[in-house]
């Protein structure tokens, strides 16, 4: 009896169909929508970021919006593109500060800017410098990376993980980066490090 299934189950091994692996289709991804409520607070999170670096750029400057207008619809679309992050937790008051300090730093920054291209003595020497970021992934590196090229003087040029290129119209004008590090992290409720090495 046992040699009798064994043989009747070769046999319909043997009859089945072997599954074609070169000419099978692969499988589709399954993409899982985000539900609405998420995608609509980052797109009120991005609007309000960015519409405040760029009303500190230009403070009360109703004509700017013409080109700032386009610029935030943009920048949120992108931001829509992107994959969606872990959540952030925003802190109002860590909020504050930072926008004190980055509207401090930017106007600092311009005037320093404006001398030294005025300045007919001074030659600038523009230079790419690589800097690694302790920022985690998403949201606080994003901010870092605008922050970064919305400052006088300095653009961030290429982004390659924790990798940042960044590029300086003179070498003295690198931002502190550890201490806008920091500011990111108090921004988002995160640990902050020490300067110091």
């Amino acid at each position: 009896m046992a040699q009798k299934d064994k043989t009747e189950f070769s046999d319909i091994a043997q009859s089945a169909p072997a599954p074609d692996l070169l000419n099978e289709k692969p499988a589709l991804p399954i993409v899982v929508a985000q539900p609405r409520r998420t995608q609509l607070r980052r797109i009120v999170f991005a609007v309000i970021v960015l519409a405040a670096m760029w009303w500190m750029l230009n403070p009360g400057d109703l004509f700017s919006w013409i080109i700032g207008g386009p610029t935030v619809a943009l920048a949120v679309a992108a931001v829509l593109v992107l994959p969606a992050s872990a959540p952030q937790h925003v802190s109002l008051s860590g909020l504050v500060r930072f926008a004190f300090y980055f509207l401090t730093q930017t106007v600092l920054g311009a005037i320093d800017v404006a001398l030294r291209a005025f300045n007919p003595w001074h030659i600038l020497q523009p230079v790419f410098v690589t800097r690694e970021t302790s920022l985690p992934d998403g949201p606080p590196r994003w901010i870092l990376c605008n922050a970064l090229t919305l400052l006088p003087g300095s653009l961030t040029a290429d982004i390659k993980g924790a990798s940042l290129t960044i590029h300086l119209i003179d070498p003295d004008l690198e931002p502190d980066l550890p201490e806008l590090e920091n500011r990111i992290r108090d921004l988002f409720s995160l640990t902050t490090l020490d300067p110091s090495p």
